[in-house]
């Protein structure tokens, strides 16, 4: 039976799409890995038994996924956003969405789970709890595929040996302006997925939302420009979101001490931090399962961006004067007290179940065991085929997609790099070929769980 895995970002989902295929494949499945721009158009081309999406959200990924269950094929649900902030909980529980188009749903936790279950969209025993599994690579045995502290200062000329601060940040539409090219789209993804009734529910205008990131993201940088200089021997890692605008702050930080690293797996930038900064982010609670010192960057609060659970498990500097107190005291002592360690233990153990190093394959196991016995027949995909542009562009799309030809760059032109020798590349997050998939193969492989 065929698996295809749809893969979001590369810099953040790719070795757990892939280490996920690996187990797969142990198993029998024959496994694809493409992005989610790719996979609509490659699906006619893989006839996959089964697709898993990284979430349901919105309307487009309903759409697709009923036409891929008409095809005969299963459509399963593994998320790379599981734990949600509290005001848009119910969009990650289908409350905007069709989630009665999944067939297995992979939740991060038994608490979502239950809240499914109860919703009853999705079917009873469609629904099993697998964890977050890229923590994997925060832990033993997956761990090992991950670049060393020295492998990854050196390769941005930095000493493994003095202290270094990562600040990662999350402003993701603080670039949007009302009259700014962005703006459209910003709001018709927003009312999609149910992003403006959830703020609505608290009072909040989500038109206004942007421009509250901003001046977080704003106020941030002034604390974080006015503190650095304080430091001098210390070194400053500043990885900015996938979705973020990194020109804002590669033109910004050219501070001797400060390092802006914008294509970087968060496993390789955690293994050469000493302390976090952050501002309600999934990579703080990621430093937690490493025991880091961690901090918010509360220098502008706003009612739209609450959430006491996760700012609990970090120390809140609330001005340039805090940052710089809790970054000599967190580099100081490289600890936090019980307390905050008993919160973030109680807040993974709620929110992502564990992380024990083998969720990805307590997810593989999931879905092997579904399709072994929920499989019916062998799907057809011809007029799915029809729909999306014909069966030419089809195979058009297959020949891209199997001689490696990056998405957006034109297959005359990959051609002729090939002849002089070159390969075409993209550094797009959301670029992701075969070729990409078999480079990370090769350091996932050797460290797979075993029994």
């Amino acid at each position: 039976m065929r698996i295809h895995l749809i893969c979001d970002q590369k810099w953040r989902d790719l070795p757990s799409n892939v280490a996920l295929k690996l187990y797969l494949e142990r198993d029998g499945f024959r496994v694809s890995i493409a992005s989610l721009k790719d996979s609509f158009s490659l699906l006619p081309v893989l006839r996959p038994d089964a697709v898993v999406f990284n979430h349901m959200f919105g309307t487009s990924h309903p759409e697709l996924a009923r036409k891929i269950r008409a095809a005969g094929a299963k459509v399963i649900v593994l998320p790379t956003e599981g734990a949600a902030r509290p005001e848009l909980e119910p969009v990650v529980l289908g409350d905007f969405s069709d989630f009665s188009v999944i067939d297995l749903y992979l939740s991060w936790s038994d608490y979502v789970a239950e809240q499914l279950r109860q919703r009853n969209t999705v079917p009873a025993d469609g629904i099993k709890t697998t964890g977050f599994y890229r923590f994997d690579f925060h832990v033993p045995p997956l761990n090992e595929t991950t670049e060393s502290r020295a492998a990854f200062c050196s390769k941005y000329r930095l000493d493994p040996k003095r202290s270094t601060v990562t600040w990662t940040t999350q402003y993701n539409y603080a670039h949007v302006t009302r009259d700014g090219p962005h703006w459209e789209k910003f709001q018709r993804e927003f009312i999609d997925f149910g992003g403006k009734d959830c703020f609505a529910k608290i009072d909040v205008d989500f038109r206004e939302i942007p421009e509250i990131l901003r001046k977080s993201r704003d106020a941030a940088v002034r604390a974080f420009c006015e503190v650095t200089p304080l430091f001098p021997d210390v070194q400053f890692i500043l990885k900015p979101h996938p979705a973020e605008d990194k020109e804002f702050y590669t033109s910004r930080f050219s501070s001797s001490n400060v390092t802006v690293v914008p294509n970087e797996l968060i496993w390789n930038v955690l293994n050469a931090t000493d302390l976090l900064l952050h501002r309600q982010c999934t990579t703080a609670v990621e430093a937690w399962t490493r025991g880091l010192p961690t901090i918010e960057m509360a220098m502008y609060r706003d009612k739209a961006f609450t959430w006491p659970a996760i700012e609990e498990g970090s120390f809140a500097a609330e001005s340039a004067s805090d940052l710089a107190k809790f970054i000599a005291q967190g580099l100081r002592d490289r600890d936090v007290p019980e307390s905050m360690k008993a919160i973030r233990s109680a807040y993974i153990a709620k929110h992502y179940h564990a992380a024990d190093g083998r969720r990805t394959k307590a997810a593989a196991e999931a879905i092997s065991e579904f399709m072994r016995t929920k499989h019916e027949k062998s799907p057809s995909f011809l007029p799915l085929a029809k729909s999306l542009g014909g069966v030419s562009r089809a195979v058009k799309n297959g020949i891209r997609y199997w001689i490696d030809v990056p998405s957006g760059v034109p297959l005359r032109e990959d051609l002729s790099l090939r002849l002089k020798g070159r390969r075409s590349s993209s550094p797009s997050s959301k670029n992701i070929t075969r070729r990409d998939v078999a480079i990370c193969e090769a350091d996932v492989r050797p460290f797979l769980v075993e029994g």
